[in-house]
């Protein structure tokens, strides 16, 4: 109710409405972008990502507002040499060996895709696009 007492009285004031009014998220959640959970590697939601950078990574996180969301089952995906796809699969936000390795061995400019189920605390399932990466070595 704070909030739209707000824009209101901006609004009738014809003054600009503070950053701050804009995301109740900062008050709620660890990343204030907002919004339903989205994957991110190493802060980003996709593009490339370097040796250095997949090294330091031990899980998948995910940013948004959605209160207790959490990575159910994770799958790092490849398009193998026979155009199908081929990857390895956990049961939380985990990197596995075998996830870290593949993506390790791949040839410099080969892309990978990160795919989540993800649950709320009350147990809602919450549809999270799939994020594309770029392997630079």
């Amino acid at each position: 109710m704070r909030t739209r007492n707000l824009f209101l009285v901006a609004a009738l004031m014809g003054a600009a409405i503070p950053s701050t009014v804009y995301s109740r998220c900062h008050a709620v959640c660890d990343h204030p972008v907002g919004g339903p959970p989205r994957i991110e590697l190493a802060g980003q939601g996709g593009g490339e990502i370097t040796k250095a950078q997949w090294e330091k990574l031990t899980a998948v996180n995910l940013s948004g507002c959605t209160p207790d969301a959490r990575v159910v089952s994770l799958r790092i995906q490849v398009i193998n040499c026979e155009g199908k796809p081929d990857g390895y699969t956990g049961k939380d936000a985990t990197l596995t060996p075998m996830m870290r390795t593949m993506v390790r061995n791949l040839p410099p400019g080969m892309a990978f895709t990160v795919q989540v189920e993800v649950k709320d605390g009350t147990g809602r399932k919450w549809a999270v696009p799939d994020a594309h990466f770029v392997w630079k070595g």
